[in-house]
Parts: C-alpha cells; sequence; structure tokens
C-alpha cells in the first residue's frame, strides 16, 4: 500500500514540475562593430545587435570599456538605449598615437 501511495505522488506531482522548467530564452545577438575616422585623432565606433524574444521596448546598459586608460578619451559613456534602436555610437578621441588599444 505504502508503494502505491508514493507512485500515486510522483506520478501525479511530475506535470507541475515539467511545466514550471518551460522557460523562453531571450538572446542578444552582437553583430561585427565599425570604427569610422571623424577627424585628427577623432573616431566613432558603432556597435550593432540583433535578439530573439526581446520587448523593443526594453532598456540596455552600454558602455565603452579600453585598455591601457588615459589613452582614449570617451564622450558619451555609459548610454541606455532601448533594444528596438539596435544599435548604438560612441564617439572617442585617441590622446596618444602609436599605442595599441583594445
Amino acid at each position: 500500500m505504502m508503494n502505491l501511495s508514493f507512485i500515486l505522488v510522483f506520478v501525479l506531482s511530475l506535470p507541475f514540475v515539467t511545466v514550471s522548467q518551460l522557460l523562453s530564452v531571450k538572446q542578444l545577438t552582437p553583430k561585427l562593430f565599425t570604427v569610422n575616422s571623424t577627424g585628427t585623432n577623432k573616431y566613432t565606433a558603432t556597435i550593432k545587435w540583433d535578439g530573439t524574444l526581446n520587448d523593443d521596448n526594453q532598456k540596455l546598459n552600454s558602455d565603452f570599456a579600453y585598455y591601457p586608460k588615459g589613452i582614449v578619451t570617451i564622450e558619451n559613456t555609459p548610454q541606455y538605449p532601448v533594444f528596438g534602436d539596435r544599435k548604438v555610437s560612441f564617439d572617442f578621441t585617441v590622446q596618444k598615437t602609436g599605442n595599441i588599444i583594445s
């Protein structure tokens, strides 16, 4: 009798466990970014993205990070675009030439 009640509890609880684990997956897919010269040592980096199951009004946080510090001046970071914009642009100036920036 104990085994029958154990089996019934297991079988009846199985639909609740499987239903609770079905989650939709949101995905943000970055695309290649472009860097364009806008003047002497001045550039604009444009980053584009796409994705699935994202609301076009969903707010994002975008920041321009670089290394080594002190070589580049970023004029508009961080930014808070919405997903529907599908791109963000950063303006930056290279202060010291001849360095590798990553």
